[in-house]
């Protein structure tokens, strides 16, 4: 059998190798082959290349699919899986991959405390990489905790290490793109995406990271394009439809509409109230004030800091929206680097506690 491994985009030639052995040992020759090939380091099977049992399997395949829906029961049960599966095989590298990616996709999404899950998180992808130096997907963990930690030159040098190790990894690409836009440079944030959506052209997170970009880069058409592209290519997934954008560019009549089709869609309560009041607040803020009051009173607002500091900046209250954010800074927030960008902030931006905020988190104040 001979086996060639071509790297994209390119197309070009990273191994080729021929084995001749019986089909029984063949996997294990072809993934050990490929791996010295590349540059892995000779030795016994690699931890990320053996067979687990299918049990183990099982539960990793199953977290996976969990993780990647992004909503937290689901985030909680991949969770459930990996420690499972890792407690039946504790040196199977990919459940601690898993685990870490979990634990921060939840500290990253403002979903649970990063006091509480940051340190599982970077516990986990830390056994990752000691069970396999050479897996680029572990060091892109270990990468993303220290994003969500603000430590910036940590989240750089892993996910270096990690595109070294696989220069087609998408999600290595995807986080370096997040870890860029924290200083601002969203140009070669999109170059990097851009090349993440050659690589693997059905995954929803490059357009979605898109939009998010496009937005802070004030390009309200292209964010509108983008989120629209990322809810064609997955239907099922959960997205907020893009009313920000239609926001934006000042189509207030769409925005509301989208957000009528959402509800019919069977949008989270919250989320649509929240995204009803910022409509309302364009045109009508004392009523926006009052329907956000109203939400807090019932109970309603299970928010981050950061997220309540943004819309109280929306509302006008820079105050309150200030006292948020050092809050927010407190719980050391991962989202809170994004108030450098979000135009809801863009009153706040000369105020003392505004510039001591990002100064605190390592970045400059732009």
């Amino acid at each position: 059998v001979q086996v060639t491994v071509l790297a994209e985009p390119g197309n070009h030639t990273l191994a080729r190798n021929e084995y001749e052995t019986s089909a029984a040992d063949l996997p294990e020759q072809i993934a050990r082959g490929i791996a010295l090939s590349v540059g892995a380091r000779p030795g016994g099977i690699l931890a990320h290349t053996r067979t687990p049992l299918p049990r183990v399997q099982e539960r990793f395949l199953e977290g996976r699919r969990l993780w990647s829906a992004r909503r937290k029961p689901s985030l909680h049960r991949s969770i459930e899986l990996f420690q499972e599966a890792a407690a039946m095989d504790p040196d199977y590298v990919w459940d601690y991959v898993g685990m870490a990616d979990s634990y921060s996709v939840l500290a990253a999404n403002s979903m649970e405390s990063p006091a509480e899950v940051v340190p599982k998180a970077e516990a986990a992808a830390r056994r990752a990489v000691a069970l396999s130096p050479d897996l680029a997907e572990a060091h892109a963990s270990l990468g993303f905790v220290f994003y969500t930690q603000w430590n910036w030159k940590g989240a750089d040098e892993e996910l270096k290490v990690a595109r070294r190790l696989n220069p087609n990894l998408s999600i290595a690409l995807f986080r370096s793109a997040v870890v860029l836009c924290a200083f601002g440079r969203f140009d070669e944030a999109l170059r990097i995406l851009e090349d993440a959506e050659v690589i693997d052209p059905f995954s929803p997170f490059p357009p979605v990271a898109i939009a998010e970009i496009d937005g802070y880069k004030r390009d309200y058409q292209a964010a509108f394009a983008a989120a629209q592209e990322a809810q064609r290519r997955m239907p099922k997934q959960s997205f907020e439809p893009p009313w920000g954008p239609l926001l934006r560019l000042g189509r207030v009549d769409e925005a509301r509409s989208v957000l009528r089709a959402w509800k019919g869609q069977g949008a989270d309560p919250l989320e649509l109230a929240l995204a009803e009041i910022l409509v309302r607040a364009v045109n009508d803020v004392p009523g926006a004030r009052a329907d956000f009051e109203r939400l807090r009173k019932e109970g309603r607002v299970r928010l981050a800091h950061f997220q309540i500091a943004s819309i109280f900046a929306s509302l006008r209250e820079p105050d309150a929206a200030l006292d948020e954010m050092e809050k927010a800074l407190a719980a050391r927030e991962t989202d809170l680097v994004s108030i450098q960008w979000v135009p809801e902030f863009d009153s706040l931006r000369i105020d003392p506690r505004y510039r001591r905020t990002i100064g605190a988190m390592g970045l400059t104040p732009p």
